[in-house]
């Protein structure tokens, strides 16, 4: 829970590294969660 707290801590003061983050997390989004890989998974879903 230290730990945590430190890390949230460090986020708060550092704006740069907030906004990295939300860059990489905005690009995991796209590339993982796609229209097309979330069609495909259903896809092979029904397939089994």
């Amino acid at each position: 829970p230290a730990a945590l707290g430190d890390a949230l801590l460090a986020l708060i003061d550092d704006p740069p590294l907030r906004q990295h983050m939300g860059l990489l997390g905005e690009d995991r989004l796209e590339t993982a969660f796609s229209a097309e890989r979330m069609i495909d998974a259903t896809l092979r879903l029904y397939q089994r």
